[in-house]
């Protein structure tokens, strides 16, 4: 007898019942792997790839079990022992142990104990992380990094030193200097000794590993080649993990303001006791119905009928069901649609092109599957971050209207143009990230080094917002950057609302400053925080004497410098020690900025709200200042300014200076993003009808779609519409177009595409997989299922081979289960089990 074995990459679950009558059934076209998927590897895994900032913390809670999820574990091992001789209860073998590490919990008692774990996790509920760790989880997203890690384990396994006699089965490890250590005393034996209660000082061990992008290190976020590197080896089923990687976090942990002894890095490896296998999602289902049904007339034409199937949305109770319902199962619901009377006052043509918006970014239909619209809404959230990131009290709801409604213009470049502000094909438009390159540097630099525009008639309560940042960076000291610096405080003596940074950058070969040096003097008042209250001319002032220690200020004797201004001390005696003691430190935190920033040393720049100039020959005329100011107002600036100021919450509207640093950053950081963004006019969308979901003042995105019920692309982008209406911050606002005189209404054709939010589990504690449903079928009817690669549209092959299965709806309730491993006795007995259970 020959044994064969029915693997299935795609699943085709057909079960039968009587939904809407009689003569009416469901049909689920579902797409996965064997069912055998251990949740809290998966979980663990995907946590560890997609959101690495919070991983060392949630394992640590984890196997601290300092959260007891408020859920009671059904195996018996997990309950208390009998009480004892004195009658008092003995707690159980698992008492201090999360049972998520010994096997023994059920798939979705392991899934709540961690999603209510992982909730706790400020930075994934505020900021949108965890719903978009939802959908990577459901979707499968890192499985293919999640194989790299594997294939490295199985090459670093062949290399480490197997022990001559473990007790029990090693299945999570430490690896020391190429030997294989599976409990912590074994560990202590290799690296160090254990006195009086306290542990040693722990040398470095061997030569440290190979490290790889998917190492997470701890308790730095990159090796730290001063201190021993370890490497867990985990299988996170395995009830060894908690005490060694506790007794690991322990020793890496600073305590008591110490530094650490070591750091670890963990990399998964599999359980030999579980065989875990994972489905690829990212697919499309359609089905044909070929017999057994009749299509129904179109007595008035295309747009009639369009007409009433907008209007049997409009009437339906949950819209966007209907929507759904419409786009994807038409055959189902043509008679009730062409029961309905169609609304009058519907518009019979529009210009507006089907699309799909995210913030007003164009969504391809190439890129709607998990893997495509992760990317996009992972570079959104990181992006409303940043901007909130930009000052005290920005919220990312008030970040996220920034960027939505700020429509920056992202112009091509020119083929060539006499204006430096203008982008060519040798001077492409360039941006740099204020926020990233401010982050976390002296607050005097990113404070406090900026001299501000003259306004006529200036006070306090009409001093506006700088609308406009420069930077000028070069080199301060030479001749050519002088001249420069002089530029700029001439444009900024005539332009209002600007303000102006610069930003010592000297070559390897630059002269020494002195104690009449610009840098000097720049690094000192910014220190001081008395270079905002110097005017431009001033500072002209100061440069055109040229001064030194040998030729000190040529000063009159009416002249600006009285007591009352803030440079006369520095043009009196120039710097004194203590202020070139402090320059050597600003000029340390310029630098950093600068190769944040991608300058070399001697290099010159303008940047404006965080758009480079760069200047090559160290000169950028005072015209060619206020072209880029004009230049940027219209492109980039205004329309920031105008969606910041619209959000502003009081307290920010208070502080100039705040708004300012908001305009900046908001600027700099949706220019690198280096995406165009686009808005619907209302005009364009009037008489359309609107299907609206979500709070939009708390959305972090906003989904806008254009469709026509009836097309191709409303078959592909009504499901995820449903879908993403299940996910919290998502506002949606979906139009619906009239079918265009071309299209005629496909009677045979139900589509469907998931997106499965929800990690969800059936009666036995299985995950469940995702799937298509179409309901309504009248019984007897022939359906021809194709199954096609979300990422390729190629055909995938199911259980009868390629190019699809064929399915006739019973009436009775019947289901069938392709994809899971069945034993048959021979080749004919194959044949007949397929033919069977089609």
């Amino acid at each position: 007898m020959l044994a064969f074995r029915l693997y299935g990459a795609l699943v085709a679950l057909l079960f039968a019942s009587a939904a809407w009558a009689q003569a009416q059934s469901n049909v689920s076209i579902s797409v996965a792997s064997s069912p055998s998927i251990d949740i809290a590897t998966r979980f663990l895994e995907t946590l560890h790839l997609r959101k690495p900032t919070v991983f060392h913390s949630f394992l640590h809670m984890l196997t601290e079990f300092k959260i007891r999820p408020k859920i009671d574990f059904t195996d018996p091992a997990f309950a208390p022992r009998a009480p004892g001789l004195d009658g008092r209860p003995r707690p159980g073998r698992y008492a201090n142990h999360n049972p998520i590490f010994t096997r023994l919990a059920t798939q979705n008692e392991s899934f709540v104990a961690l999603e209510h774990t992982l909730l706790r996790s400020r930075e994934l509920r505020e900021r949108g992380g965890y719903t978009l760790f939802k959908l990577a989880l459901a979707g499968g997203v890192a499985n293919d990094e999640i194989r790299e890690m594997y294939r490295v384990w199985e090459e670093r396994e062949m290399e480490v030193e197997q022990p001559a006699k473990v007790r029990g089965e090693c299945v999570s490890w430490i690896d020391v200097a190429g030997k294989k250590v599976c409990s912590f005393d074994e560990f202590w034996k290799v690296v160090g000794l254990k006195e009086n209660g306290r542990w040693g000082v722990i040398p470095v061990v061997g030569d440290s590993p190979k490290t790889y992008s998917f190492d997470r290190f701890f308790p730095h976020d990159s090796q730290n080649s001063s201190l021993p590197l370890v490497v867990l080896y985990a299988a996170p089923t395995d009830e060894a993990l908690p005490e060694l990687y506790n007794a690991l976090h322990a020793l890496a942990a600073p305590a008591s303001g110490r530094p650490p002894r070591l750091q670890f890095a963990i990399r998964w490896r599999l359980d030999p006791k579980l065989e875990l296998q994972s489905y690829e999602p990212d697919w499309r289902v359609e089905a044909a119905i070929k017999d057994g049904y009749k299509a129904p007339q179109v007595e008035s034409g295309t747009f009639n009928f369009s007409a009433r199937a907008v209007s049997y949305i409009r009437a339906a109770k949950d819209k966007f069901a209907a929507l759904t319902q419409v786009a994807t199962a038409l055959p189902t619901v043509a008679s009730d649609i062409l029961a309905t009377t169609a609304r009058k006052g519907l518009p019979t043509t529009s210009s507006v092109p089907e699309q799909l918006l995210i913030n007003g970014v164009s969504v391809p239909l190439d890129n709607l599957t998990y893997s495509g619209l992760l990317d996009l809404l992972d570079s959104e959230r990181q992006l409303i971050y940043d901007v909130a990131a930009s000052t005290v009290g920005l919220y990312n709801e008030d970040a996220a209207k920034i960027v939505r409604n700020a429509a920056l213009t992202i112009e091509g470049p020119r083929s060539s143009a006499a204006s430096l502000a203008v982008p060519t094909k040798e001077r492409p438009l360039k941006f740099v990230n204020l926020a990233s390159a401010m982050s976390k540097l002296a607050t005097a630099f990113a404070k406090n080094s900026y001299i501000e525009g003259v306004i006529e008639n200036e006070t306090e309560e009409n001093d506006p917002p700088a609308k406009a940042t420069v930077h000028v960076v070069t080199d301060l000291n030479s001749e050519k950057g002088r001249q420069l610096v002089r530029n700029a405080l001439k444009f900024a003596e005539n332009t209002a609302e600007v303000r102006v940074s610069f930003v010592h950058n000297p070559g390897p070969d630059a002269e020494d400053p002195h104690a009449f040096s610009l840098s000097t003097l720049v690094a000192a008042m910014v220190e001081s925080e008395d270079f905002p209250e110097a005017f431009p001319s001033e500072i002209v002032t100061f440069l055109d004497f040229n001064a030194s220690p040998a030729h000190p200020p040529k000063r009159s004797l009416n002249d600006i410098w009285t007591k009352e201004n803030p440079m006369t001390p520095f043009v009196d005696q120039g710097a004194t020690e203590a202020q070139l003691a402090v320059a050597e430190a600003y000029w340390k935190v310029a630098r950093t900025f600068c190769e944040r920033a991608g300058f070399e040393p001697g290099v010159s720049a303008v940047l404006m709200n965080g758009r480079v100039i760069d200047l090559p020959e160290h000169e950028f005329a005072v015209g060619s200042f206020s072209a880029l100011h004009q230049y940027e107002l219209r492109r980039r600036i205004k329309p920031v300014v105008e969606a910041a100021t619209a959000v502003f919450p009081d307290k920010i509207r208070e502080n100039r200076k705040s708004q300012a640093e908001v305009f900046a950053a908001a600027s700099s950081i949706i220019g690198v993003h280096g995406v165009s963004r686009q808005t619907i006019g209302a005009e364009k969308v009037k008489g359309l009808t609107q299907l609206v979901h979500g709070e939009l003042s708390h959305a972090l995105f906003l989904v806008t779609a254009v469709l026509d019920p009836l097309s191709p692309f409303g078959r592909t982008v009504a499901p995820i519409l449903e879908t993403i209406r299940t996910m919290p911050l998502f506002a949606i606002k979906a139009y619906l177009l009239p079918s265009a005189s071309s299209t005629k209404p496909d009677f045979n054709v139900l589509s469907g595409r998931p997106f499965p939010v929800e990690t969800l589990f059936d009666d036995n504690n299985t995950e469940t997989v995702p799937r298509v449903t179409f309901a309504g079928l009248p019984e007897g009817a022939v359906l021809d299922v194709k199954v096609y690669d979300g990422k390729t549209g190629e055909v995938l092959a199911g259980p009868g081979g390629q190019g699809g299965e064929t399915i006739i709806v019973e009436k009775d309730a019947k289901e069938v289960v392709y994809g899971q491993v069945v034993e048959v006795e021979s080749e004919e007995d194959v044949k007949a089990h397929v033919r069977d259970e089609l």
